[in-house]
């Protein structure tokens, strides 16, 4: 048996500590783990929840829009505001997504398809589409799409590849 000095124990003890916190931080339990990913998977649920809302109120003003003729100006102003509201959260997800607190595989089998149509086709179609009802109407609108406005959704895009057709 190895008869250590009490020096020798208190180093040995504290290094024993150390390492135990170290071990515990780089390799998490598995229930700290689980727990983990049950959150990850819950804030992805308030996601899809919160955007399935908004796609409905969005789609439900594009369909007024599309039968109205002429389209009103509260018409119109509640398509802008409907889709801004639209893309803005879809541009919350994004951010979501950059920070890692979604559940993976609904990120990738969900949330990056829906990204990947906004960034590449949807976003530029409701801008071009608000510019063409305008000029239809004679109403003043100036609007444009600056990029800036949906940083993560542009980002997510650049991170994951999601470039290209989204209907191919």
């Amino acid at each position: 048996m190895i008869e250590l000095t009490q020096g020798q124990h208190w180093f040995l003890t504290i290094a024993v500590g150390v390492a135990g916190l170290f071990l515990g931080h780089f390799f998490p339990k598995w229930k700290d783990r689980k727990d983990h990913d049950q959150a990850n998977l819950k804030n992805t649920e308030g996601l899809i929840t919160k955007h399935e809302a908004n796609l409905a109120a969005y789609t439900e003003c594009i369909e007024k829009c599309l039968a109205a003729e002429p389209v009103s100006v509260e018409l119109f102003t509640n398509l802008a505001t409907t889709g801004t509201r639209y893309f803005d959260h879809l541009n919350v997800i994004a951010a979501v997504i950059m920070s890692g607190q979604v559940n993976t595989q609904i990120r990738d089998g969900s949330l990056l398809p829906k990204i990947r149509a906004v960034a590449n086709k949807n976003l530029q179609f409701h801008y071009d589409t608000l510019a063409n009802i305008a000029a239809k109407n004679g109403f003043p609108w100036n609007g444009r799409l600056r990029k800036a406005d949906y940083q993560s959704i542009f980002d997510v895009a650049e991170k994951f590849g999601l470039t290209g057709d989204p209907d191919a």
